[in-house]
This record gives structure tokens, C-alpha cells and sequence, in this order.
């Protein structure tokens, strides 16, 4: 009896320890395949990050077509834009006219007789409205004090932003990889590897084609949950069509683009209201009218084609205008409208400095009115002598 109570003692040691092996074997395990799945994440996040990282400059080439996508499903506006973008630099210089013609048939597009013409960087937003036949200047917008953090805010990516890394909500951007977060679940499958992260604000998820094109994004999905915040963009689907290879990097040639966005209340202008369905431009001291529009919710979908695409060949001439602009042109400042400034020699300066330097001689909206008008007074001042003159005379 002894003996079997002995046995019995010492079996239940041994399944003890089996047991403590086992769970030591198995929190082991878990852990390491926790910090396996942890790395796979950041890796994969790297790789997109790196892909995004590894385009320094870029000039390019794109034609957008796009439409509502409750009024139908043809293509109801056209705009030709021209980029130079430096990411490293943070500057950018871009082109965008308008499209004339039937959207459908895009080889017989006509440009608009009027483009505009934008540079950006640090310190630095100047817009001009050029005259496609003289390829000269006729206004000139720009900022005494640009926003410090216009890459996110003010660049104008549009239906390019999921392209770079962006999400465009509202009057800002959201940089993608900052949304990958450390919850991020990865799949590989067929050369394809799939990122989705989901919090209690969105759904993200990305398609990169990591065996067949570097990590380039194939499909970029984005939904926001709560329509509340900050923000107007509900949802964004980006899937690449076509692509090509430059400099070892994958960039798309053709992708599209679906973007929808919450109703919301959009802000005016101080002197600007709302009054009887029209907006009207309105004297500060004699203000009236809603101070804000409703504006519904819409759906966008839009095509983008892509040509003349180059990397890591730009210089600091290529950030300049191309157009031509006349010393003396007034230059708008958004932020500062009760200021006069004016373009001299490559600089905006302060309007009495432009006045000097040009002699008294001031375009407004490319006409020298200034002169004009000295010189209808002379030539009535002439007529008045003359009459004088020929009534002693006589």
C-alpha cells in the first residue's frame, strides 16, 4: 500500500511539471510569435514609408477628368496640370488650366486662354493668373506671412495626394503612414502584401505589390466612422490601373480615384455673406447676411493619367515662374489686404518702393493707368492753352 501511495506521489510531481513545462513552453511561444507578428507590422510599415522615401524630386505631367457621381457617370470636367515637386526641399511649382471641349473626347481638348501658374515653399506662396497669348502675368496673389505647415495644408494635391502618401480631408492632409499604427494587422499572399489598421475614428487599408513593383501602392481604401470632428471626408478609394518604372521606383501612369465627403457648413469670407441664395461682397461697416453656406454631400470620381514623368532632375530654375511678369504688377496679399505690395526685378515689394523703381509708371492688372492718366491731363491742359492762346488772337 505504501508503495502505491509512493508511486502515486511521485506521478503527480512529474505531471506537475509537465504541466509547468508546458505553460512555460507556451507563454514562450506566445511571446515570441507576438514579437514576430510586431516586427512583421513595422517592417512593412518601413517598406511603405520607404517606398514614399525613396522619391526625392519628381516633374510630371497629369490630366484629371473627373465627375459627380450622383449626376451620372460621365466625365464633366477636364484640367491639365504641370508638377515639379521637391520633396526634400519641401517645394513645388505647378501649372493647372482648365480643359475646353467635350471631356470624353480628351485629343480634342483646348486649353482655357487663362492658367495659373503657383510656387510654394518655405516662406514663399505666390500664385499668378497668366494670359496664354502673351504669356504674361495679369494678377498676382500672395501671402505676407505664408502657413509654416502649407505641405499639409495648402500644396493643392487633390486626387494626387493618396499618390505621395496623403489623405485629403477637409483643408488639410493626413499623412498616411502616420495612421499605420502599432495594431496594424499584415497578410502575404500571391506577391501581395495587405495592411489594415482599424481604430474607433477609421478603417485604413493598402495593397502593396511588393514582389512585382518595389512596394508601390495598388489600392489605398479610407473610411472614417464618425462624422463628427474636424474634416469633411467620409470615405477615399485609390486603385492604380497602370504603371511604370523610373529609376527603380514604381509609379502609377493611370489610377482612380473616388472620394466622399460629409455635408458640412462651410465658412465665408469677413466681408463676404450670404443673402437671398447669392453671395455678395459686402462693406465691413455695413454687414448683413448668413456668414456661412451649406454645402451637401457629394461624391467625387475622378481618372488620372499620368505622362513626362522624371526623378531627381530638378534645379532651384526650375522653382521660378516661367511666365512672363511685369515689374510693377499689384500683388494681392490674402492675409494682409489693406497692405500694397507690387512685383519688382523678382522680389514683391512694398507698392511705394515699385512706384520709384519704375519711375511712377504702376500696372494694376497689366495697364499702366497711372501714366494714362498723366498724360490725358497734360493733353487737356495743351488743348485748354491752345484755345486760349487762338481767343487773344482773335
Amino acid at each position: 500500500m505504501q508503495n502505491v501511495i509512493f508511486f502515486l506521489q511521485v506521478r503527480r510531481k512529474e505531471i506537475m511539471m509537465n504541466v509547468i513545462r508546458y505553460f512555460a513552453i507556451l507563454c514562450v511561444t506566445t511571446v515570441s510569435y507576438a514579437a514576430q507578428d510586431a516586427a512583421t507590422s513595422s517592417g512593412v510599415r518601413d517598406l511603405y514609408q520607404n517606398y514614399l522615401d525613396g522619391i526625392h524630386q519628381i516633374s510630371f505631367s497629369a490630366q484629371n477628368r473627373d465627375r459627380v457621381d450622383e449626376k451620372g457617370d460621365v466625365f464633366t470636367n477636364v484640367v491639365s496640370e504641370k508638377w515639379k515637386i521637391d520633396f526634400v526641399k519641401k517645394r513645388v511649382w505647378r501649372v493647372a488650366s482648365k480643359m475646353n471641349g467635350d471631356p470624353q473626347k480628351t485629343d480634342q481638348l483646348t486649353p482655357a486662354p487663362v492658367y495659373s501658374e503657383t510656387m510654394l515653399g518655405t516662406g514663399i506662396y505666390n500664385t499668378i493668373g497668366v494670359d496664354r497669348n502673351t504669356n504674361t502675368a495679369k494678377s498676382f496673389t500672395s501671402f505676407v506671412e505664408p502657413s509654416k505647415n502649407f505641405w499639409t495644408k495648402e500644396i493643392g494635391w487633390g486626387y494626387l495626394a493618396p499618390m505621395f502618401g496623403y489623405i485629403q480631408n477637409g483643408n488639410r492632409y493626413l499623412y498616411i503612414p502616420d495612421l499605420l499604427l502599432e495594431q496594424t494587422e499584415v497578410k502575404r499572399a500571391d506577391g501581395v502584401t495587405e495592411l489594415l489598421c482599424e481604430t474607433e475614428e477609421y478603417r485604413l487599408s493598402i495593397r502593396l505589390a511588393t514582389s512585382s513593383k518595389a512596394g508601390m501602392p495598388e489600392q489605398i481604401a479610407y473610411t472614417r466612422k464618425m462624422s463628427e470632428g474636424s474634416g469633411t471626408i467620409k470615405s477615399m478609394l485609390y486603385t492604380v490601373e497602370r504603371a511604370t518604372v523610373q529609376a527603380g521606383i514604381w509609379l502609377p501612369l493611370k489610377f482612380h480615384c473616388k472620394v466622399e465627403n460629409y455635408s458640412r457648413q462651410q465658412k465665408l469670407p469677413k466681408n463676404v455673406r450670404m443673402v437671398e441664395g447669392k453671395v455678395v461682397v459686402m462693406p465691413q461697416s455695413n454687414i448683413k447676411g448668413n456668414d456661412s453656406i451649406d454645402i451637401p454631400a457629394v461624391t467625387f470620381v475622378a481618372e488620372i493619367n499620368l505622362s513626362d514623368i522624371h526623378l531627381n532632375a530638378l534645379s532651384d530654375n526650375d522653382f521660378q515662374f516661367q511666365a512672363k511678369v511685369p515689374n510693377g504688377l499689384e500683388v494681392h496679399m490674402q492675409d494682409a489686404r489693406h497692405l500694397k505690395y507690387a512685383w519688382l526685378d523678382g522680389k514683391i515689394v512694398p507698392r511705394v518702393e515699385a512706384l520709384k523703381s519704375t519711375d511712377g509708371f504702376y500696372f494694376k492688372n497689366g495697364s499702366g493707368t497711372r501714366w494714362l492718366l498723366i498724360v490725358n491731363v497734360i493733353a487737356i491742359l495743351l488743348i485748354i492753352a491752345y484755345l486760349i492762346v487762338r481767343r487773344k488772337k482773335a
